[in-house]
């Protein structure tokens, strides 16, 4: 597959693309306590000053806002009207796509007759034969939308049978043939220049042509000729097209000198230079914006720390905002290979402003900017730099407690719960649990206004391990999701409105961590306490209750197992009359029977508690497909909890309330289930040989049908389709005409 690499001012014909794009279709949808990438939700809390806990994985825009007001400069209205612009293009941007919209183009070229057919028009383009792995966005929806006006005024000019309006078509597809290759192809297009009109031609046309021909030339990467058109057209003056040629031209050499195997220095400032005459030329007065676009493009490359300077020491606007962060990424990832910050590897140049220093500082893991914060820190002893300080320490670093005491004594409103975060995280770290579990409750107990939900989730994360009973444990463990993200373009993105409102409605879940602990140290005894604790939301009473349920059921404990179906029972409806069959059962293998054939009308039986979102408690995709072999919960890392990037945060803890007697069950309870197989051969091995002994029981074609139906959908292995045959024959060798075996034609 080719990689897309972002090159800025991306040569779509035209300039400026105004529509954003809808958003993101979800790939899977996860519950966020807290978010890594950006603050909560609505942001002008933040751009505010009510920063919250600070995370070093947040974008740089967000971080240039909490330098401001950590360095006690606020913003000024219209800077907070700057990053709100900057934040909500970005958020609503989807992944890096260049399929530019055509349809307004198509459309139109479709009513001119006698014109070919064309259905799609790539526009991707690798970036040479050489390196065709690369590839470019060569042209964009203000392309098309341009080429349809033109069309629109040819159509009104000539009419739309005209030979005039037919060849500026023809000759607009060979323009656009040069766009690019199909997706995923590495083949370069094949040239393709309109042919110049003969001078007797209409004055117009040929000046449409010539600009055409440019055109062409310019995405067929043929830039010098490009270049030297463009040149032609701007000197013109009787062309409409004289005022964009100028700014073309001077585009063609931008990306002559970017799309070298080595970027030409010299080809850029002689294209600065030229950008610089047409800003200061009246007649270009419309074309300003995009003009000063190219210079900061040419600016940044060509020397990029005076660009650097001049933008930090100006007010912070939406351009300059996004000028920054640019120029910063160049620096640090020109290929967009999306590494994480190294401080050691961070160029001098950038290190000399104060603010980026600071910025690149806290986002680094290394040693070296840990040492470099905690020096600047001794240095200023500003609220800024201590932040950073503390941020990268661990307990057993000489300098904790040093960091600590001034943390403490710091007055600043807006970096106070980030010091009060890694305060608490250090003092966890060093044993101090009576202070860290004291200090947390005092806020926990009647959070403050100023602090953020997504903070507030942290806290409670931060004080779950030091639960001393299970109601503390629960009321810890249970958290309202700050939303629930799909993921599908944009990270960490809302799925609805609501939520980007800081209004949401989606319901308290287990957090990770605690669904890991529920799932890997709760015995069955203290699960079946979970499922009937009144503090705990219906809902996920119903979900541990049945999982713990299916979870005795596997290993074989009747007494837990009865327990259960009588709490479980209440809580769903649906599984009622199965659950009435199960405790009505008189012997063991009709209670296994009644249990088997109860797990196969609900695949979302399963032995592990859900944590976050949960599925639905019934048949099909939205509720899971039993589970598989061994199926005890495997701990997987989360980027849905607090500092989820560290690869623990989520490792389940032994919880401090339970006695050494319930561990070991739990530990025996989990060896167990370790030697479970998989769901649709642990069901139609009962289900089987219920059937021989049994095959008068009205219950068994039905159970013979889902267990078939299990070996469709659930986790299957070597010896599943030897099973499903084998309850296929069953059913219809022994139950013929019966209902369920006309509902199952096939075996799998």
């Amino acid at each position: 597959m080719k990689r897309t690499i972002a090159i800025a001012l991306s040569l779509a014909f035209m300039f400026n693309a105004s529509t954003l794009p809808g958003r993101t279709c979800a790939f899977g949808s996860d519950p966020y306590w807290t978010y890594t990438l950006h603050p909560d939700f609505p942001m002008g809390n933040y751009a505010s000053g009510q920063l919250g806990i600070l995370k070093n994985t947040y974008a740089r825009s967000y971080l240039m806002v909490a330098y401001r007001y950590l360095t006690n400069k606020p913003l000024a209205a219209d800077e907070k009207e700057g990053f709100q612009h900057v934040w909500d293009q970005r958020l609503q941007a989807t992944y890096s796509d260049c399929a530019g919209n055509t349809e307004s183009w198509l459309k139109l070229r479709a009513t001119v007759p006698g014109v070919s057919k064309i259905e799609t028009i790539d526009t991707e383009r690798p970036v040479s034969k050489e390196n065709s792995y690369e590839s470019y966005c060569n042209a964009q929806t203000s392309a098309f939308e341009t080429a349809a006006k033109t069309l629109k005024s040819m159509i009104e000019k000539y009419g739309i049978g005209s030979t005039q309006v037919k060849d500026w078509v023809q000759a607009q597809d060979e323009v656009f043939a040069n766009c690019g290759s199909p997706r995923y192809s590495d083949k370069v297009p094949e040239t393709k220049i309109p042919t110049p009109l003969p001078d007797s031609a209409d004055t117009n046309c040929k000046q449409e042509r010539a600009y055409q021909i440019a055109a062409a030339n310019f995405y067929a990467q043929n830039f010098e000729a490009a270049r030297r058109e463009f040149e032609a057209i701007a000197a013109d003056t009787n062309s409409r097209w004289k005022e964009m040629a100028g700014y073309l031209a001077t585009r063609s050499m931008i990306r002559q000198a970017t799309l070298a195997k080595e970027m030409n220095r010299n080809l850029l400032e002689q294209a600065g230079q030229k950008i610089q005459q047409l800003i200061a030329n009246p007649s270009y007065a419309t074309l300003k914006e995009d003009l000063q676009s190219l210079a900061n493009f040419v600016s940044v490359r060509v020397s990029p720390d005076a660009h650097l300077n001049r933008l930090t020491g100006e007010k912070f606007d939406q351009d300059t905002i996004e000028e920054i962060t640019k120029t910063i990424d160049n620096y640090l990832d020109p290929d967009n290979s999306a590494t994480e910050v190294t401080y050691s590897k961070v160029p001098d140049n950038l290190k000399k402003n104060e603010m980026i220093d600071w910025i690149l500082t806290f986002q680094a893991t290394d040693e070296a900017s840990t040492k470099h914060a905690l020096a600047r820190w001794k240095e200023t002893k500003s609220t800024a730099w201590l932040l950073a300080a503390i941020t990268g320490v661990d307990a057993e670093d000489q300098h904790a407690n040093q960091l600590v005491t001034a943390a403490r004594a710091d007055k600043s409103a807006c970096a106070k719960w980030t010091l009060f975060y890694h305060i608490n995280r250090i003092e966890s770290g060093q044993g101090k649990d009576a202070a860290v579990k004291a200090s947390l409750d005092k806020v926990l107990a009647a959070p403050p206004a100023d602090l953020p939900a997504g903070s507030l989730n942290a806290l409670k994360l931060m004080r779950l391990p030091l639960s001393a009973n299970l109601d503390e444990f629960l009321r810890f463990g249970i958290q309202k999701p700050l939303a629930i993200c799909s993921d599908g373009g944009v990270p960490e993105m809302p799925d609805e409105e609501d939520d980007l409102k800081g209004k949401g409605k989606t319901p308290p879940a287990f957090t990770t961590l605690a669904g890991n602990v529920l799932t890997t140290k709760f015995p069955l005894s203290v699960l079946r306490q979970v499922a009937t604790n009144k503090q705990v939301p219906v809902n996920l009473r119903n979900n541990v209750a049945w999982t713990s349920w299916v979870r005795a059921i596997l290993i074989g404990d009747e007494a837990e197992a009865k327990n259960l179906a009588v709490i479980t029972s209440p809580l769903n409806k649906a599984k009622s009359k199965f659950f009435a069959s199960y405790l009505a059962a008189t012997t063991p293998e009709e209670r296994k029977f009644a249990a088997a054939l109860l797990m196969l009308h609900f695949s979302s039986a399963e032995p592990n508690a859900t944590s976050g979102q949960l599925q639905d408690d019934d048949y099909g995709d939205a509720s899971g497909w039993w589970w598989g072999a061994n199926p005890v919960h495997k701990f997987t890392p989360s980027s849905s909890d607090d500092d989820s990037d560290s690869s623990s945060d989520d490792e389940p803890f032994d919880p401090m309330f339970l006695t050494a007697a319930q561990k070991a069950q739990a530990a025996s309870q989990l060896a167990k289930l370790a030697k479970v197989e998989t769901a649709p051969n642990y069901l139609a091995k009962i289900v089987l040989a219920y059937a021989q002994k049994h095959p008068a029981d009205p219950r068994v074609p039905e159970a013979l049908h889902y267990g078939v139906k299990c070996t469709r959908y659930g986790a299957t292995d070597d010896a599943t389709t030897k099973l499903s045959k084998q309850m296929f024959l069953t059913l219809h060798s022994k139950y013929k005409g019966n209902v369920w075996t006309k509902q199952t034609p096939y075996w799998y």
